[in-house]
């Protein structure tokens, strides 16, 4: 194209012949040098010396006639024939994960997957040219015969690496020493797509629902604690509200009641002064009032404390009892009136199921208390074996135990005492 191009470097070219394709350049330093253009490659070079017959590397003119040539050279003139009987390429070798069979190369060489490359060695064959003399070109094409990457070199061996899935050829070639051209071997093959990968898959869905569920649970876990904890409101607020009702009946019977019963007695005084059986009746009903209502609000656990009025409790429901408390537990009990009360009313219960079911005769209670607001209640009597469990035991009162040390934190246990009678114990952890 009217432009000078750079075709070999570094010979000192004494003579130069331009036959068609064919340029031959005679050189001192390097023999004899065959150049022909390539539509892919662009220059083609092959160099004849010493090895190929020329009797020195100083080669100073070219005479070129039909197909013979006159080489002058410092030794003399030598006659060469350049050769016109193509090479042919012969496939050798293919390789991928294992080496591949003959046979397999006649037709399409299937990869599967993750194999996506393959190793393709050819071996030139001709009676003029020795085996390492051979230049190789190496063509890669897809499905469509679009060319991927070509290579021209002196290595019989091409790696076609890291190919998408699809299907693919290989066109090998060899040169001659004469730069002729042998006809393409071709080897086809294909590279498999991944298959769908279902145990991924699987396992991503079941991650997927392992997520959502654990969600879902920890959603449902907080939805049922803060129902939990609304309940618990709710019985706390329900309790208080039946203490709030029972003082305020205890208030109207001591207010109105007691009351309406002392004028009835001053007038049974002045109308009936000789009928002291009547006053009597009436003061008996008064001090009954006066139980009922202790017993609706206990006024004890406000004016002497929790201790001294579980004691007060277990005196005035069983004669014979022993009651036993640690050293200043009663300035260690630093609950909320609340929780004392709700404490209260489970002995209360306690001991009107001992006295109405047990035919004990001896009950002992025992109260501890700690610094570290931890608090251990413990009831026990000699009377018949008395299980929570069972149906015939089981009412509202052993429920209303339940409840009220639920709302309170306790931990709560009905075992059998040391000589087998019954042992009631209420834990506050603090």
């Amino acid at each position: 194209d009217d432009e000078l191009q750079a075709v070999v470097l570094g010979y000192d070219v004494r003579d130069l012949i331009v036959d068609g394709r064919d340029i031959w350049a005679a050189t001192e330093n390097g023999g004899l040098l065959h150049i022909v253009p390539d539509e892919l490659y662009g220059w083609v070079v092959s160099d004849l010396n010493v090895e190929q017959g020329l009797p020195s590397q100083k080669v100073f003119a070219l005479l070129k006639d039909d197909n013979e040539m006159l080489i002058g050279t410092n030794r003399g003139i030598v006659s060469y024939q350049p050769s016109s009987v193509a090479p042919k390429v012969l496939i050798s070798r293919v390789l991928s994960r294992r080496l591949h069979d003959p046979a397999e190369w006649t037709g399409t060489i299937a990869l599967e997957f993750p194999q996506n490359s393959l190793l393709v060695e050819a071996s030139g064959l001709s009676s003029r040219t020795f085996p390492e003399q051979f230049q190789y070109s190496f063509l890669l094409k897809d499905a469509a015969g679009k060319m991927i990457e070509k290579r021209l070199s002196r290595e019989a061996q091409y790696s076609a690496a890291n190919l998408k899935p699809g299907e693919y050829s290989i066109e090998a070639r060899a040169y001659s020493k004469d730069l002729l051209v042998s006809e393409p071997a071709v080897v086809r093959f294909s590279i498999a797509m991944s298959p769908f990968p279902w145990t991924a898959t699987a396992l991503g869905v079941l991650l997927f629902i392992a997520i959502l569920a654990l969600i879902w649970a920890i959603v449902e876990r907080r939805r049922i604690v803060l129902r939990n904890r609304e309940l618990a409101l709710a019985r706390s607020d329900l309790a208080n509200e039946a203490e709030r009702e029972r003082g305020r009946i205890a208030r109207d019977l001591h207010d109105q009641t007691l009351a309406d019963l002392r004028s009835l007695m001053m007038k049974s005084d002045r109308l009936l002064p000789d009928n002291p059986e009547f006053r009597g009746e009436i003061e008996s009903v008064s001090t009954e009032i006066r139980r009922i209502c202790e017993d609706l609000s206990p006024s004890v656990l406000e004016n002497v404390g929790l201790v001294a009025a579980l004691e007060f409790l277990l005196s005035r429901s069983v004669a014979n009892h022993r009651f036993t408390a640690n050293e200043n537990s009663d300035e260690l009990v630093k609950f909320p009136l609340s929780v004392q009360l709700h404490i209260y009313r489970i002995a209360q219960e306690i001991l009107s199921n001992i006295k109405h079911h047990s035919s004990a005769d001896l009950v002992e209670m025992s109260v501890e208390a700690f610094v570290d607001q931890r608090l251990i209640l413990t009831i026990t009597d000699n009377g018949m074996p008395f299980s929570p469990n069972s149906a015939i035991d089981r009412g509202r009162g052993i429920s209303n135990i339940r409840s009220r040390a639920n709302i309170i934190n306790a931990q709560i246990a009905w075992d059998e005492g040391p000589e087998g009678h019954n042992l009631f114990t209420l834990i506050i952890a603090g």
